[in-house]
């Protein structure tokens, strides 16, 4: 029986950077499907009973989960076509995912806060 060599060699490791930028893309695919499930479940439970004083804080809560949605999207975009694109668009990237992980967990917790604020005044008597 032959012996394979190249079963005893341990692949090479990632470099950290690739390890950062699949983390960061994990990131962002999960805070899209959070995002969604968030929109299904503002408007499952408001169920078209938004009385007009509350339509401008409901459509300010679709809005903010849609725009983290959308930017959570959007990385997870850039992050896949990023090695189609030259050095400097992926030091531009790293330069950018802190700020937009930020801004995304911001506009859902701001979204999912202020629906929280307009279901738990809606069941006060």
């Amino acid at each position: 029986m032959i012996e394979n060599d190249e079963s005893k060699v341990p692949p090479p490791a990632p470099a950290p950077q690739d390890e950062a930028l699949a983390r960061s893309y994990d990131f962002f695919k999960h805070l899209t499907g959070i995002c969604l499930v968030s929109i299904g479940g503002v408007l499952g439970l408001l169920q078209g009973q938004a009385s007009d004083t509350r339509g401008i804080a409901v459509l300010t809560v679709i809005v903010s989960l849609s725009m983290a949605g959308l930017l959570s999207m959007t990385m997870v975009s850039s992050i896949a076509t990023l090695g189609y694109k030259g050095p400097e668009a992926t030091e531009r990237m790293y330069k950018s995912i802190p700020t937009v992980q930020v801004l995304i967990v911001l506009l859902l917790v701001f979204g999912l806060g202020a629906f929280v604020g307009i279901f738990v005044q809606d069941l006060l008597p």
